[in-house]
């Protein structure tokens, strides 16, 4: 068999990236009575149960029973678990702090991302989070679970939560919403655009191909 040599030397390992002339903070925050949770992502039914917004809408119910207001919204296609979140919502009685606007558009995702409270996802496994990394480019709290890539992402710019704690999930929103500041907001938007704009892709091809180039040679 033939032996070929390795080309390990001309690899360059290059994330994925956030436009953050698109995804950028609000020029003026909206103030809101009731705060504002935020999750992005296709209601398939096996993503629904892997992103654990079943959890997240019982996170509402328990935080409605203590007493505290908060609105969440679940966007996204619904494909073939939406049904079954509003089914959810509605036998949990908040189905009117829930709300299912479907997929949205660039712009629209763009703006709840900049004046929510906080945007949620705590999934059970993620790649790089590429919602997770648009929403601090736009400046919102996040409040994740340390899974796959998200830590990479994320650094310690966001709040963790992790079902095996044994702390709530409507417990880590109350307390992600109490450490959301300015600096937090400024803090998220500042890692995105060090270690994943679009020119650090721009910098990681120019890498890739003067490997190439001075191999060749």
């Amino acid at each position: 068999m033939a032996e070929y040599p390795s080309l390990a030397h001309l690899m360059v390992m290059s994330p994925h990236v956030v436009d953050i002339e698109v995804y950028h903070p609000p020029a003026v925050r909206r103030p809101s009575s009731v705060p504002l949770l935020l999750n992005v992502a296709w209601q398939k039914r096996e993503k629904v149960e892997r992103k654990k917004l079943p959890q997240l809408i019982r996170a509402v119910a328990q935080l409605k029973r203590d007493g505290i207001d908060v609105r969440l919204v679940l966007a996204g296609p619904p494909v073939d678990g939406g049904q079954e979140l509003q089914a959810l919502a509605r036998n949990l009685g908040v189905e009117e702090r829930v709300e299912f606007p479907g997929e949205l558009s660039r712009d629209a995702k763009v703006s709840a991302m900049q004046h929510c409270e906080l945007y949620v996802q705590v999934s059970e496994f993620e790649g790089f989070g590429v919602a997770i990394a648009e929403a601090l480019a736009c400046g919102a709290p996040v409040l994740v679970s340390p899974v796959g890539a998200v830590p990479e992402v994320v650094g310690d710019v966001g709040a963790y939560w992790d079902d095996r704690s044994g702390e709530s999930l409507a417990s880590a929103i109350i307390r992600s919403i109490s450490a959301a500041s300015g600096d937090v907001r400024l803090r998220g938007r500042e890692r995105i655009c060090t270690h994943f704009s679009p020119e650090r892709r721009r910098r990681d091809i120019a890498l890739a191909i003067a490997r190439v180039v001075a191999d060749c040679r």
